[in-house]
């Protein structure tokens, strides 16, 4: 070190400069843009969640507008709660009749904290998420058991009774 301090050429100390504050640099865009990641699956989850519901929604008969205004409220109530200066566009979310999918995009941008010295000032990221909404036609199968055991306390009696209540719901008579 004292051989550099002393060296009159200066050759070694602007290099050492500049090596320095690359180094700085890099280190800062590492942080911002792993802060910005996880922000990233921050905001995935939340778009997930917010798809799942509207698909749930459209499942109970809802339509395209009420199931946007679920995925935008249920998305926009979560990421309201998030830190670190995130700002999103609208939820876009479309409709494809066709597969009955669900589809909704965000396009968010994370200001940095550190990359801000060599003027990167924010970072900007996009989520999507698709679900489908119907269940289409479904295979459902019972087992019973209807050995000598199911005779004792009224099992079996229960058994059916139970068997004929899950009928119902599963397959009710349509007028």
């Amino acid at each position: 070190c004292r051989r550099w301090r002393d060296d009159k050429r200066g050759n070694v100390i602007v290099l050492f400069a500049f090596i320095v504050v690359s180094i700085m640099g890099l280190a800062g865009v590492a942080v911002d843009l792993e802060y910005t990641i996880r922000q990233k699956s921050k905001v995935q989850y939340i778009i997930d969640a917010a798809v799942l519901s509207g698909a749930l929604e459209r499942q109970r008969g809802a339509d395209n507008q009420a199931v946007v205004t679920e995925v935008r409220e249920y998305a926009g109530g979560m990421l309201g709660m998030s830190e670190g200066g995130l700002t999103c566009t609208e939820i876009g979310v479309a409709f494809d009749e066709a597969s009955e999918d669900i589809t909704a995009s965000i396009s968010c941008t994370q200001p940095t904290f550190v990359s801000q010295i060599i003027g990167q000032d924010h970072l900007t990221f996009k989520v999507a998420s698709t679900s489908t909404y119907s269940v289409g036609k479904v295979d459902v199968a019972f087992i019973f058991d209807v050995s000598g055991s199911m005779n004792s306390y009224s099992r079996l009696s229960l058994l059916k009774t139970a068997a004929n209540g899950a009928f119902d719901v599963l397959l009710p008579d349509e007028d």
